[in-house]
């Protein structure tokens, strides 16, 4: 099961211009994220990788949101 976000980390993730909307229990990413995540991920980078690369903590999004 995915945890809940924080408050702290809904204002962080509100923050990346990757994050178009955000809950408690999810993220909506923007088209630019999913284009940019496509294309890092043809060059050979790890989803987690992806993450970090665009600035988002894999620790605040959850390893099991990224290999999800």
């Amino acid at each position: 099961m995915k945890k809940p976000f924080t408050p702290k980390e809904i204002k962080e993730l509100k923050k990346s211009p990757y994050v178009t909307r955000v809950s408690n229990t999810s993220i909506t990413y923007s088209k630019t994220f999913k284009e940019e995540f496509i294309r890092l991920y043809q060059e050979g980078l790890t989803p987690t990788e992806i993450f970090k690369e665009l600035g988002l903590a894999p620790d605040i999004v959850g390893y099991q949101r990224i290999s999800g």
